[in-house]
């Protein structure tokens, strides 16, 4: 049916785990910035403003 070799079952498997990683990665990006910005919302709310220094 297919003529593939091992090496390239290797070579496109490689590609394809790559193109996964990429994938999460950009998707755990994204919900760490999500989630990183309501936390910095919830912390001004309790806190307020710090300004540049982090310090009151």
């Amino acid at each position: 049916m297919f003529d593939v070799s091992r090496s390239e079952i290797l070579f496109y498997g490689g590609i394809l785990l790559m193109t996964i990683a990429v994938m999460a990665g950009a998707a755990c990006g994204l919900i760490f910035r999500s989630v990183g910005r309501k936390i910095n919302r919830e912390l001004e709310k309790e806190y307020g403003e710090t300004g540049s220094t982090g310090m009151k």
